[in-house]
């Protein structure tokens, strides 16, 4: 679960961006 949490991390500061 810990990868789950880490690519929604990784989506949302790329979305930010």
């Amino acid at each position: 679960y810990i990868v789950f949490i880490h690519i929604f991390f990784l989506h949302l500061q790329g979305s930010t961006n």
